[in-house]
């Protein structure tokens, strides 16, 4: 592997170049960035193989400022760590934007694979204007990938163990593909003068595809304290089926327990708008439930009855800012705040258009009362509590002065909500607990999470953004995976408590407009090595022009208990190629919080046959396939052919040892 450096201290790894950035602020006005380019002075040392760059001096910070760069050699790639030392200016170091990495922008097309939820893959072309492609937090995974399409990949991770906030910026200049990963500094007087990024970053270039990413991030991944302290015996484990239902007792509690029955395997139910206040609005205030106390302790009660097991939603994070309480429990001092001053808020709820503030690592005020509802829940005898943002929520710097921490990044966020769902499983012994988006530091705290990119066209994804299951080729059987928006009749539900003019006016047999989209979404859950999920499935969805939906939903139930030794236990292996008919599959883009205005229609080439590989704990090997078409469909696989009648799962066992 050829070593150069040039004249500013660049690493230079084929046509690729590694290389940093500084942002100094007073976290008010736009930093000042400086890089290698106006350092004073540059040396380096190489000894056995490492390189140790170091730069002194510079126009901005003073003469004695240092910034030292370690790059070792990693496989056919490097690992670097960066600090610095000796600011004695007033400002502080912002960020640190390490490694920024430069290369040729790719002929045709680059796809960006992004480490969030189980992994978006962006795609842009080469004619793209220069600027930013995406700017984001990190959230599920602290790993991106560069792709082209004949195979030539650029691989970047962070190998954080004390979950500090960090963000990546994808940027294309002067012709050229930069990437940045963004470590966000807290703010004060000791990291103002020096600090040394807590972790090491990895570059890799190599031919293969996301898969061979994921198993590079796996070998560090599964050392963590999060995955080797997992929930080994995680009751999740058994589920066939979710069923994320919303509203009243009679309709969300009978289609449940008559699936159940009707399918003979374990089925779980998400239970949203069980509460007093309309979805996402006046949180945290959810008590009592919508039809009081005792009629819901008695829907509880049968549910228990049934052994089928429920969670009911409550969000971890927010807190309605237009709430009553929120002036009143000063709220404000909960929140997190940006650095312009302003409290982090959104409206999520385009029809009652209340903002909802997300929550500090540090809010106890707002994470007692969360605590006190779920105390009433496991009251009634609820098993399980889904607590909604969590998994997502803890990558956004805060600069709150009522708060302890330094403001900007750090891990106050980690640590906080780490702290804040230990207290929660303490005074409730024996709940179970769920979250919003896959989230590799809390596998040892909540047994599922929920994800939705299995339905990434029906939430809204663009033609030039598509999904993978990086994160089940990592972390699969770490933890219950479930989620889609697959909507039986194609509608969503509405919450009567939000306004009646909101309402869509013209509803149509979006079964017969969307053929295959329900099929599609739940098929997809099943080979990424999720437990599938049915999002407002009503009784009437049981019979008459839906019983061939049902019957499909009990066969995919019964099919994936049946094979959870791959398809919850097992190891997803590289997919490979199978050779099937490409068909063109129409997708309703409507979410709960589209308007009718703003719904889309998505077309998408996807193959007839879905498909993964699994390798049980007995090392069995087995192909998952499942045609989600209305068509018997054949493929070809390892020299194999194999006909799957219309919308029919199949595994076929490849290797028996």
């Amino acid at each position: 592997m050829m070593k150069v450096i040039d004249e500013q201290g660049r690493l230079l790894y084929g046509k690729t170049r590694l290389s940093w950035e500084i942002a100094f602020g007073n976290k008010k006005d736009p930093v000042q960035i400086l890089d290698p380019s106006q350092m004073f002075n540059f040396k380096m040392q190489d000894k056995d193989g490492v390189l140790k760059l170091e730069w002194k001096g510079c126009q901005l910070i003073g003469s004695q400022f240092t910034v030292t760069v370690c790059w070792k050699p990693y496989g056919e790639g490097w690992q670097g760590t960066i600090e610095y030392n000796l600011n004695t200016q007033k400002l502080y170091v912002e960020e640190v934007r390490f490694p920024v990495v430069s290369m040729p922008f790719p002929k045709d097309i680059v796809h960006l694979l992004v480490g969030n939820e189980q992994g978006w893959i962006y795609s842009f072309k080469e004619d793209a204007p220069d600027g930013k492609l995406l700017l984001q937090n990190y959230n599920s995974m602290f790993l991106t990938l560069a792709m082209t399409d004949d195979g030539n990949c650029l691989y970047i991770d962070h190998r954080d163990g004390k979950h500090t906030m960090k963000m990546f910026n994808w940027e294309k200049e002067n012709g050229r593909l930069i990437y940045r990963g963004i470590e966000q500094m807290p703010c004060d007087s000791k990291t103002r003068k020096a600090f040394a990024v807590p972790y090491p970053s990895t570059v890799i270039n190599y031919q293969g595809t996301w898969y061979d990413a994921a198993q590079i991030y796996r070998k560090w991944a599964i050392q963590q304290p999060a995955y080797l302290k997992r929930i080994r015996r995680n009751r999740m484990r058994d589920i066939a089926m979710w069923l994320w239902n919303r509203g009243a007792i009679d309709n969300v509690v009978p289609p449940a327990i008559k699936l159940q029955k009707d399918a003979g395997v374990p089925v779980a139910l998400d239970w949203y708008w069980w509460h007093g206040n309309p979805y996402d609005t006046d949180y945290p205030h959810y008590w009592p439930p919508r039809e009081g106390v005792e009629a819901f302790t008695k829907a509880v009660q049968r549910l228990n009855e049934e052994k089928l097991y429920t969670q009911v939603y409550v969000n971890g994070v927010a807190w309605d800012v237009e709430s009553p309480s929120f002036e009143k429990d000063k709220g404000k001092d909960a929140l997190i705040v940006n650095r312009d001053g302003t409290p982090r808020a959104i409206m999520y709820n385009c029809y009652t258009k209340r903002k909802l503030g997300s929550c500090c690592g540090e809010a106890e005020v707002f994470q007692e009362k969360i605590r006190d509802i779920v105390k009433k829940l496991t009251a009634c005898g609820l098993p399980g509590v889904y607590l909604d943002m969590i998994g997502m929520s803890l990558q956004h710097p805060c600069y709150n002065k009522a708060h302890k921490h330094s403001p900007g990044g750090g891990n106050y966020n980690y640590k906080g909500y780490r702290k804040y769902v230990k207290k929660i499983r303490e005074e409730n012994p024996g709940i179970v607990l769920s979250t919003e988006s896959l989230n590799e530091n809390f596998l040892d705290l909540f047994e599922s999470f929920i994800v939705l990119s299995t339905s990434m066209e029906r939430c809204g994804a663009q033609d030039w953004i598509d999904a993978v299951p990086m994160f089940s080729a990592i972390y699969h059987g770490a933890c219950a995976m479930f989620g889609s928006f697959a909507l039986p009749d194609g509608i969503p539900c509405w919450d009567p408590l939000w306004p009646p003019k909101e309402k869509w006016k013209n509803e149509q047999d979006w079964n017969q407009v969307f053929p295959d989209q329900f099929y599609a979404e739940v098929a997809r859950t099943i080979v990424w090595g999720m437990q599938p999920t049915v999002c407002n499935f009503r009784m009437c969805h049981t019979e008459g022009v839906f019983a061939p939906l049902y019957d499909y939903m009990i066969r995919i139930a019964r099919f994936y208990h049946e094979n959870r030794d791959f398809l919850y236990d097992g190891q997803m292996l590289n997919p490979g190629e199978l050779k099937c008919q490409q068909v063109e599959v129409s997708f309703l883009h409507r979410a709960t919080f589209t308007t009718e205005e703003k719904s889309t229609v998505r077309k998408r080439m996807l193959p007839a046959i879905m498909h993964s590989c699994w390798k049980a704990p007995s090392t069995k090997e087995a192909l998952v396939m499942v045609n989600y078409t209305s068509q018997e469909q054949t493929c070809e696989f390892q020299g194999k052919s194999y006909t799957l009648p219309a919308r029919t799962p199949m595994l076929v066992i490849l290797k028996n040892f």
